[in-house]
């Protein structure tokens, strides 16, 4: 799999891991704050995807 859809794949992963619990642990579920601590989850969770994807998928 090339690095640039390792990428992609690995950022929509950590945004599907992310998101539900910023809604879940956030004050106003309605507010900017759960989309920004989505972003941020998954700023952090992308890179541990990106990891676990190369050394899984060997293409």
């Amino acid at each position: 799999m090339p690095s640039t859809h390792r990428v992609l794949l690995s950022f929509i992963l950590a945004l599907v891991v992310a998101f539900p619990p910023a809604f879940v642990l956030s004050p106003d579920p309605t507010g900017a704050t759960p989309f920004i601590a989505g972003l941020v989850g998954a700023g952090l969770f992308s890179p541990l995807w990106y990891l676990y994807l190369q050394k899984t998928v060997r293409l």
